[in-house]
């Protein structure tokens, strides 16, 4: 079963940054080119600059990202936290049917599968270039940047303690994406009760199958690097939503076919 645990997250600076609705992102392979633009934009701290990076002075688009990265954390932009913990995520936004909607979870890591098990479970064809896309961007940062979305079973709401949380204080963090969704997080201590829990289910892959796949991939590569030897490349961050939460749509994916002429 999978071994699910608190981390220490590198965040961005709150004395560092005065509006956060202009550094964070939707995950990378939703922002189109449009967007990506526009986010560059924001700030020269926006979250794109490392996820869609841009080449520049003779360096790849990988080796500019990992520059920014380093800057950033230089010039604490980025800090990362002191000890273990569980970041709470709550968004709230518009449905397609006009309707409001709240969605909570919480972020924390997850240990990838071993060959043959079967804990982390995906539904979507993987493509080649994205995994070997992502890949550079992971060797040439040497972090997780961004998060795998899963689902998991809770009918008796046993994780309702760890939401509970957030209503007992302010948030550490309040922003608006790009695309109208208001978010906030929390960050809270790191819970026994969280491991113990998740040691009876399986977790199922709603978004992020290409963000999962190159974590494994590197995983294997580090593996074969360094002997064997267990460490970060062992973990995966993901967002973590039960899959009774109000707030967990989903939508059918309509695809629009051009007919070719002359098609029967």
């Amino acid at each position: 079963m999978p071994e699910v645990r608190g981390f220490s997250a590198i965040r961005y600076n709150p004395e560092k940054i005065d509006n956060f609705d202009n550094v964070i992102t939707p995950p990378f392979d939703v922002i189109n080119p449009e967007q990506r633009q526009e986010l560059h934009g924001r700030s020269p701290y926006n979250m794109a600059r490392i996820l869609l990076p841009d080449e520049r002075d003779g360096k790849t688009k990988y080796e500019a990202a990992a520059e920014d990265l380093d800057a950033w954390l230089a010039e604490d932009v980025f800090k990362q936290d002191d000890a273990d913990s569980i970041y709470l995520l709550e968004q709230t936004f518009v449905g397609l049917d006009g309707n409001q909607y709240t969605r909570r979870g919480f972020f924390a890591v997850a240990k990838l599968p071993e060959e043959g098990e079967r804990t982390i479970l995906g539904h979507e064809r993987t493509f080649e270039y994205k995994v070997k896309d992502r890949l550079a961007l992971t060797k040439a940062c040497e972090a997780n940047t961004g998060a795998v979305f899963v689902m998991y079973e809770d009918p008796n709401r046993e994780m309702d303690f760890l939401y509970a949380q957030m209503d007992g204080r302010d948030p550490d963090l309040t922003a608006t994406t790009i695309e109208g969704t208001h978010v906030k997080v929390w960050r809270v201590a790191h819970d026994d009760r969280v491991p113990a829990f998740f040691e009876q289910r399986s977790l199922y892959i709603a978004d992020g199958h290409h963000r999962f796949l190159t974590a494994c991939v590197n995983k294997r590569d580090t593996r074969e690097a360094n002997g064997n030897q267990p460490g970060r490349h062992d973990y995966i961050m993901m967002g973590f939503v039960p899959l009774h939460d109000p707030g967990l749509i989903v939508y059918p994916a309509h695809r629009v076919l051009d007919i070719p002429e002359g098609f029967d």
